[in-house]
């Protein structure tokens, strides 16, 4: 059975470390010029989820689905004030 994937994003002024311990995101140092990248797809785990949880990381689906519902929550709000 295959585990969903996460598309998470460190929250703003926070460093997470990653499972393996090693942190995310991490500054490019003078020997490293590759940026740490602003998202990361992993797979679906307690220790991601406890992270979400407490706010160190952003699910960018999640995000997005909340989003989502609130503009139609808003459109339906909006077509009940333009029928009356």
């Amino acid at each position: 059975m295959a585990k969903e994937k996460l598309r998470l994003k460190p929250a703003p002024g926070r460093t997470v470390p990653l499972e393996d311990g090693s942190p995310w995101p991490t500054k490019p140092n003078g020997r490293d010029k590759t940026p740490a990248p602003a998202e990361l797809s992993v797979a679906s785990s307690l220790y991601w989820r406890r992270r979400i949880r407490s706010g160190d990381v952003i699910d960018l689906d999640a995000d997005a689905a909340l989003r989502a519902e609130k503009a139609e929550a808003q459109q339906g709000a909006d077509a009940k004030k333009g029928g009356k």
